[in-house]
């Protein structure tokens, strides 16, 4: 082993030592996503029943709880094991809540429609191509 290689060889082991030390970072991260999505559920059941259920308030209302732990979910998914299908459906989740919940801002639906557009053409053109995914993925890497 030359000198040169003794030298980079710790560097390596730190390398691979903090990839690991990231990986369960994240994992923990995603646990504690998931446990507040469980807490915020439990608390917005229990609101729920103070719902005046003949206004189209109250389906508004449980139409952003829905979508709020969706994109919980999906970022708890992403941090357990993210690559670029998963944060492609988060940013369709967040783009589909917002569009949802609007008071009418016609500009704003047209963003939202044109942001799901590119996401669904991103996804059709690089990311269900498997070989395509794998070479974005090892670039960002």
């Amino acid at each position: 082993m030359t000198e040169q290689e003794k030298k980079k060889l710790p560097t390596r082991k730190a390398k691979k030592h903090g990839k690991i030390v990231l990986h369960w970072f994240e994992i923990g991260l995603g646990i504690l996503t998931l446990l507040g999505v469980l807490v915020f559920t439990v608390y917005q059941i229990i609101l729920i029943d103070n719902l005046d259920w003949s206004t189209i308030e109250a389906f508004r209302e449980i139409l952003r709880i829905i979508l709020e732990l969706a994109i919980g979910i999906e970022v708890a998914r992403m941090l357990f094991s993210y690559n670029l299908n998963t944060l492609v459906e988060l940013a369709v989740f967040i783009v589909i809540r917002k569009m949802l919940l609007l008071d009418g801002a016609f500009i704003e639906l047209l963003l939202g429609v044109i942001s799901l557009v590119i996401l669904f053409a991103a996804r059709h053109f690089f990311i269900n191509d498997d070989t395509k995914c794998e070479q974005l993925e090892e670039r960002s890497e």
